[in-house]
Order: structure tokens, then sequence, then C-alpha cells
């Protein structure tokens, strides 16, 4: 069973019912009520069979964006600059 995690939604669906794929951004389901991303965890069992699980993590950060979200928990380590910008 996975359920939308928009708040006002919060729809169940089964595996039958939702198309999993990856969008840039990991894997996830898009709610087919209200199109909120749901991120998913593939797991591969040793009979073949590939199943999913829902996360309660975010969708996750890649790139840039991460690398900016790492600097400013971390002060003073690494700094992110656009290209064409001054030092």
């Amino acid at each position: 069973m996975f359920t939308c995690r928009n708040q006002p939604c919060r729809a169940e669906w089964q595996l039958s019912d939702i198309d999993i794929e990856n969008e840039g951004q990991g894997l996830l389901f898009r709610c087919p009520i209200c199109g909120a991303r749901n991120p998913v965890i593939r797991h591969d069992g040793a009979d073949g069979i590939v199943r999913y699980e829902q996360t309660d993590e975010l969708v996750p950060v890649t790139g840039a964006r991460r690398a900016a979200r790492e600097a400013a928990a971390a002060p003073g380590t690494a700094s992110i600059r656009r290209k064409g910008t001054p030092r």
C-alpha cells in the first residue's frame, strides 16, 4: 500500500494503481489525484522479485542544490559561486 504524502490528499494506492519513475530526483510515484511526488526505494529480492517501499524522506536533493545545502550546514568549509560572479 502506498499513501500520498501530500497532507490534504493522503490517498492510498496499490502498486498496480501507480507508475514508479525516475524523474531525475530518484524513484518516485506521482499521486494520480493531486500529482504530488512521493519517493520510493527499490529492493531487488534474492528470488528476482522487485519490491518497492515508500520512504518518508523528502525527494532527494541533487547536484548544486545538495552542495549548497551542505556548505550552508557546515560554515567555513566550501562555498559555491555562480560562474562569472566576482570572488
